[in-house]
């Protein structure tokens, strides 16, 4: 049952390809200031590809919504961040998010997931899905579904490298990205 979430996963260390080590957790309620610079070192082409919109970089970090995005709804979401260490100082600094959103009572859920710009191609957006994915079969959640824009190969190529089919829409500007879990998880 969806109400009775497991614990959040504990943090883990991974390395990118390129041999960067990172740490992978659940987000805190502490990490509004990361996001805020996480958002600001997304280019408008990357945020256009995550949000559909162009969203002005002051929404992006309008304390209401990063407040809400810091604390997801236990029950309803897993959102995972990576987080790597700067080497000029002791700040981190998030360079990728992902989430699942689920409705309540309902056994599907919704993926997405943004990498910064710098950090593109390194692996992260694919370990991102392969922990959501985690993520959904303790949920115990049937389907997971991804919506993509036509023009956002990178993600797509990730879905099809996932095992997810495409559903294409007639005259859309999307597809949709899904993958059925199987009941014995």
């Amino acid at each position: 049952m969806l109400d009775s979430m497991p614990k959040p996963q504990a943090d883990d260390r991974w390395k990118t390809r390129s041999g960067r080590p990172v740490t992978i957790r659940p987000i805190r309620g502490d990490d509004e200031e990361r996001m805020r610079r996480f958002h600001r070192s997304l280019s408008p082409a990357s945020v256009y590809t995550r949000y559909f919109n162009v969203l002005k970089l002051s929404q992006r970090i309008a304390h209401q919504r990063l407040d809400r995005v810091c604390h997801p709804v236990t029950n309803n979401e897993t959102v995972l961040v990576v987080e790597a260490a700067e080497l000029n100082d002791s700040q981190s600094q998030i360079i990728g998010v992902g989430r699942l959103s689920a409705a309540a009572g309902n056994r599907t859920g919704e993926l997405a997931i943004i990498v910064s710009d710098a950090n593109q191609r390194q692996g992260i957006g694919t370990e991102l899905m392969h922990r959501l994915f985690d993520a959904a079969k303790q949920r115990k959640l049937r389907h997971i579904s991804a919506d993509i824009l036509c023009a956002n190969l990178a993600m797509q190529r990730l879905c099809l490298q996932a095992g997810m089919r495409f559903v294409e829409r007639p005259g859309a500007d999307e597809v949709t990205a899904e993958l059925d879990l199987p009941d014995d998880y």
